[in-house]
């Protein structure tokens, strides 16, 4: 009742988020379904993301069977990314598990996106050697566009070698412009280099 009697503002918006994340912490499904009723599309999406956040963080696949029922294509979209926003590194390689075995294609991917994004900025040497594991082409690509981005953050030349050892095509091209990505803002000699590898024209560019 307090949310609602707020009038549209960011202050609402963070009011009914922080409502939506607390709540869901001991009733998520019933905070789930009430950040859905909110009518402003802005607040809506916001509530519902952090509702999911806390409902994957404690039970992600109860989290996934709600959000595979939500029907508007965006915000379920939406929801399965925030649903995977808090990676446990001792459970990577089950929870990427979980989301390659998503039956819906689009969510599938988003999971797998999700999951690769949040690890990359946690152990990126250990993404990196997932990715090339992935059997979809598109998700290995980006997964190795994401981990080499991050990882060259850190150690660059560590990223570089390993990118090196790969066999050329989509993938070693994803990673040599998630590597390139760094070295153009902080070692832009060496970006030039790199950029000759990739086979690909449009991603040489």
């Amino acid at each position: 009742a307090f949310v609602e009697s707020l009038p549209n503002s960011p202050v609402r918006i963070y009011r009914a988020e922080s409502l939506a994340g607390t709540w869901a912490q001991s009733e998520p499904e019933l905070a789930t379904q009430w950040a859905l009723s909110r009518e402003e599309p802005r607040e809506r999406e916001r509530a519902l993301g952090w509702a999911c956040v806390y409902w994957g963080q404690n039970d992600r696949v109860a989290a996934m069977e709600f959000v595979q029922g939500i029907e508007d294509p965006q915000l379920r979209k939406h929801a399965c990314n925030m649903t995977f926003y808090t990676i446990d590194r001792s459970d990577l390689e089950e929870t990427l598990a979980f989301a390659q075995g998503l039956e819906d294609p689009v969510l599938r991917s988003t999971a797998v996106r999700s999951v690769f994004d949040r690890t990359a900025s946690m152990d990126p040497e250990r993404a990196f050697e997932i990715a090339l594991t992935l059997p979809n082409p598109k998700e290995r690509e980006h997964a190795a566009f994401i981990a080499c981005r991050e990882w060259a953050t850190f150690d660059p030349e560590a990223c570089a070698a390993a990118v090196a050892k790969l066999e050329p095509g989509p993938t070693k091209d994803d990673a040599l412009v998630g590597l390139g990505v760094q070295l153009v803002l902080y070692r832009p000699w060496e970006a030039a280099p790199l950029a000759n590898q990739i086979e690909d024209p449009i991603s040489r560019s």
